[in-house]
């Protein structure tokens, strides 16, 4: 470790940055006693920096979970180096729980490193502390059509998920219905593609409470209600706009 802060040090000096006892800074890039110099060259982006700490011994399972970060970030290249070197592909953070799935899924949900971390094995089902999985995070959150395209093309099976007391496409619906900002040509986008996959609709009943709900002004969200009473009561075979 004292290595690999010299090492560090060095290129912070060559760079100018300001070192005060052994904290650098620039750019609201700090280092704590939490954080290894991989952490910093992390959030950098400094590729050539990573490999050579990497190649000197560099812990890529550092409590710090550097994965976690790069995941978080959405850097293919640097989640490649990372894991290429040894990094746990199911870290899971001590507090909440998450995996580098999850991080992956809620940022940028990028489909060559979710495809990248499920081919390497991690758990595409792994659940947090609120009991979000991934793909929950890349529906309610990220409203993510490259995330679960994704994941389906890693094997996620959709029937897991159409046993659960609360359905994905009610979750999705749901949420719509109570944020009438969201970005609707990227929910109908997901919403097109969930249905494509097998994912089930919200029942007629649980569709007719919602729109009850919502009768005193829906804003956006009535186009993906308006799509799914429609599908439920029309049901048509799938078609090129599904997929």
């Amino acid at each position: 470790l004292f290595i690999e802060h010299k090492v560090l040090e060095s290129y912070v000096t060559h760079h100018r940055w300001t070192s005060e006892e052994g904290d650098f800074v620039e750019e609201g890039v700090t280092a704590s006693e939490n954080e290894s110099p991989l952490d910093i060259a992390i959030q950098m982006q400094d590729y050539d920096l990573i490999q050579y700490l990497l190649d000197k011994g560099a812990d890529p399972n550092h409590k710090s979970l550097p994965l976690l970060k790069a995941c978080t970030s959405g850097d293919f290249k640097i989640i490649r180096q990372l894991v290429d070197a040894g990094a746990e592909i199911n870290c899971r953070s001590e507090s909440s729980e998450e995996t580098c799935l999850h991080a992956a899924c809620r940022g940028t949900g990028n489909f060559e490193t979710i495809t990248f971390l499920g081919n390497k094995g991690v758990d595409i089902y792994a659940t947090d502390t609120t009991q979000n999985t991934p793909l929950l995070l890349a529906v309610k959150e990220s409203f993510s059509s490259d995330a679960v395209a994704a994941l389906l093309a890693v094997g996620l099976d959709p029937d897991y998920y159409n046993k659960k007391p609360i359905p994905v496409f009610e979750e999705l619906v749901r949420i719509v219905e109570e944020d009438p900002d969201v970005n609707m040509p990227r929910v109908m986008r997901l919403a097109k593609l969930l249905w494509g996959a097998g994912f089930d609709l919200p029942s007629a009943e649980v569709m007719k409470e919602i729109e009850k709900k919502a009768e005193d002004g829906i804003g956006q969200g009535k186009e993906l209600l308006d799509w799914v009473v429609n599908l439920i009561k029309t049901p048509r075979p799938l078609s090129d706009e599904c997929r």
